[in-house]
């Protein structure tokens, strides 16, 4: 159900991603740090800011494009990059639409279920515009395939739900360097789960979209 073959076939590209992933983590925590008492140093915040969202953005276009069922013609970062635009309409009318569900229903929790399943169910498309072969029809058949569902929701657990509860589960240790070894402990393997399962998920929707044109 999981293609982890299709995963470790790629484990240099998701070693990229662990990296990648943690080294924007880092920039967006000095981000938070940045000055803003002058116009220059607002205006280094903002190009900061810019360049972790496009930088963040590329990265996960590029995994999704690593498993389209079309062969990356000349390169799959250059790839990535002249996706991008597509890519990042897509996501932004699928957040416009997910802000306007959950303001429309008040932020109930069924209805943030719900608007988690549609992102859900429109990732495929979205995988579409960061690989390229844009189809919508294609796109949306592929959370009509029974192996879909299963697969989603195994790796939300492991990549959600898991490492939820690693980073809030408090052991009683009696020294300090205990707990300073639990943290790092929880909190890498927390997010080692939360990066190989948003991969796996990219690898699984690969997987179905070539069932999709095969």
């Amino acid at each position: 159900m999981i293609p982890l073959a299709d995963v470790w076939a790629r484990k240099g590209l998701l070693a990229a991603q662990l990296a990648g992933n943690a080294l924007l983590l880092l920039l967006g925590y000095w981000w938070l740090s940045l000055p803003d008492r002058t116009v220059w140093q607002v205006a280094l915040s903002v190009f900061v800011a810019l360049v972790i969202i496009f930088a963040a953005l590329w990265l996960h276009a590029a995994a999704l494009a690593a498993f389209h069922p079309q062969p990356p013609a000349g390169g799959l970062a250059w790839k990535a990059l002249r996706r991008l635009p597509l890519f990042m309409i897509c996501l932004l009318l699928l957040a416009a639409v997910s802000v306007a569900l959950l303001w429309l229903a008040s932020w109930r929790r069924s209805t943030q279920v719900g608007v988690a399943a549609l992102a859900l169910a429109l990732l495929p498309l979205i995988s579409q515009a960061a690989g390229g072969g844009f189809s919508v029809r294609a796109a949306l058949r592929i959370p009509g395939q029974w192996r879909y569902w299963p697969g989603v929701v195994i790796l939300v657990f492991a990549g959600a739900y898991i490492p939820y509860r690693l980073i809030w589960w408090i052991p009683e240790l009696g020294s300090f360097g205990g707990q300073a070894a639990s943290v790092a402990a929880r909190f890498g393997l927390a997010y080692v789960l939360a990066v190989t399962a948003w991969f796996s998920l990219a690898a699984l929707i690969g997987r179905l979209a070539r069932r999709e044109t095969g």
